[in-house]
């Protein structure tokens, strides 16, 4: 990537508050305003919609909150606003402004997992803050990426760190050679070049400990340790102390609020109720039995235990526990549910504006710097529908399943969706929902779906691409590429091949439902 030539640090700014944005005071109100009036429903929405391909934990928790933009945080922040009965996100604008839809759901499912983790409550009489800090942040990154799927590569950060120069005047990367971030808390940049020493998969209290017997504060710095060598000169190893590195992604202090029995058992409730055993049997294996897991059930009991009165917490994590029983006897779901559970995010969206609206009232004595996203979207058009696409492949493993599909087309609400059927082979051809007749039945072709997506747009039948494009078939064809192969979602049949099929859109063998 070309270097861009590097601006200097502003007087009295260190790297992490430029990183950081983190507060409007030298801002001018021009610019305040036009931060705190940005249009976050929209991007919301995409969030919502992106968290469940990682998994359902964090669709779930996210649904259950309020988000809100201020800069009463630097980049971001989870708690629980205990009036209001919700879990609180609340976002930095002029961080959420420039992160793209997959940086923006990696650090939504962060906020998530501090609170499954119950991380409030295990750095509570942590004596070094600021290392619990890096040590929480370790953790969660490393578990995103090892655990729910996130690549580590594809984080984008470079629209806050690009052009800028640290405090004593050097370049300001924010990739390594392999394309990764190295602005967070990752084993490799908080230890350096000590990082070859630490183990991976560990849980808090190891890199907690691990930083809290190695580091000094030297003139204002952190430094830290030739692990298992002395500060400040070459070990056998020829390592010498080094300033540590990572930036904490979030504000951590309101992460406590989940550390009450009463706010986790409605939290556990509600999660309970919406994962489906075979997602918290999968949470199981991916949360709670990891050392990590097995740390924050442990060490939050322990916490719980000590105080007076103290009710046995635990971890959210290890309150879902599934039913192996259950999870035998399940009946499997229609394919239709799908479709149902992806027109919902929006209705649900609709239902919830005037929730937004209700003004989180631990932050009802700031100013102008907080601003919800209804109060931010007024004016934008709410009688504009949502386009979405079905297509029924005409091969004869496909065909059966006409009249089901459309009728799964037809259960979407008239007044919020504007939706188009069509079947195809290798021409495409217009479906009446009423009568649909099936027309055709040669060879097959995928490119020509997207040829008529394109020629919708191109002739003003629709303004944008579809929100969603939903196909039946047997996945045998020619290749594709979509505009926005990530809105396209491919039910197969018995069978069938996902060769030519994108690999960003979203794949389900019907062969798993009803």
């Amino acid at each position: 990537m070309a270097k861009k030539s590097a601006k200097k640090m502003p007087p009295g700014k260190s790297f992490e508050d430029i990183m950081i944005s983190s507060g409007p005071e030298d801002m001018s109100k021009e610019e305040r305003n036009r931060l705190l009036s940005i249009d976050i429903k929209k991007g919301i929405k995409e969030v919502s919609m992106s968290l469940e391909d990682f998994h359902g934990l964090f669709y779930q928790l996210w649904e259950m909150g309020y988000p809100r933009i201020t800069f009463s945080v630097p980049t971001a922040a989870v708690g629980f606003d205990k009036v209001g009965n919700h879990v609180d996100f609340m976002f930095n604008p002029a961080v959420w402004e420039k992160l793209d839809l997959y940086t923006r759901s990696f650090v939504v499912s962060h906020e998530c997992l501090h609170v499954m983790l119950n991380h409030g409550i295990r750095i509570k009489d942590c004596l070094h803050p600021s290392l619990a800090n890096k040590a929480l942040d370790v953790v969660v990154n490393h578990m995103l990426v090892s655990k729910f799927g996130f690549n580590r590569a594809s984080l984008d950060f470079s629209c806050l760190t690009e052009g800028y120069t640290d405090k004593d005047g050097n370049s300001v990367p924010f990739k390594n050679d392999r394309g990764e971030d190295i602005i967070l808390c990752w084993i490799d940049t908080v230890f350096g070049k000590e990082a070859t020493k630490v183990s991976r998969n560990k849980p808090f209290e190891y890199y907690y400990h691990l930083l809290e017997k190695n580091v000094e504060e030297i003139l204002g710095k952190l430094i830290l340790k030739s692990l298992g060598g002395s500060l400040g000169k070459k070990d056998g190893d020829g390592a010498a102390g080094q300033e540590l590195g990572g930036y904490i992604l979030d504000d951590h202090s309101q992460l406590s609020d989940f550390g009450d029995p009463e706010i986790q058992d409605k939290i556990s409730e509600y999660l309970n109720n919406g994962l489906g055993e075979d997602e918290k049997e999968d949470l199981q294996k991916r949360l709670c039995k990891t050392e990590e897991g097995n740390a924050s059930e442990t060490m939050s009991k322990k916490q719980a235990k000590s105080e007076p009165g103290g009710r046995e917490a635990g971890s959210l994590a290890g309150k879902l526990v599934y039913d192996p029983e259950a999870r035998r006897v399940q009946k499997k779901k229609k394919w239709e549910t799908i479709i149902k559970k992806w027109a919902r995010k929006y209705l649900t969206e609709e239902s919830n504006s005037d929730q937004w609206a209700r003004q989180n009232r631990r932050h009802s004595g700031l100013h102008t710097d907080l601003l919800l996203p209804s109060e931010a979207t007024n004016e934008s058009k709410e009688d504009e529908k949502i386009d979405v696409f079905f297509f029924q492949d005409t091969s004869g493993s496909c065909v059966h399943l006409l009249e089901r599909f459309f009728r799964a087309a037809l259960s979407l609400p008239d007044e919020k969706f504007n939706v188009r059927g069509f079947a195809f082979d290798t021409e495409v051809y217009d479906v009446d929902f009423k009568k649909p007749e099936i027309r055709g039945g040669g060879g097959t072709r995928f490119d020509i779906m997207e040829s008529r997506i394109q020629q919708e747009l191109k002739n003003g039948k629709i303004q944008r691409y579809p929100d969603a494009v939903f196909v039946i078939t047997d996945g045998y064809g020619c290749n594709v590429i979509p505009e926005k192969a990530e809105k396209w979602n491919w039910f197969l049949t018995e069978g069938g091949s996902r060769n030519n099929i994108p690999k960003k859109s979203r794949i389900f063998d019907l062969a798993d439902f009803e």
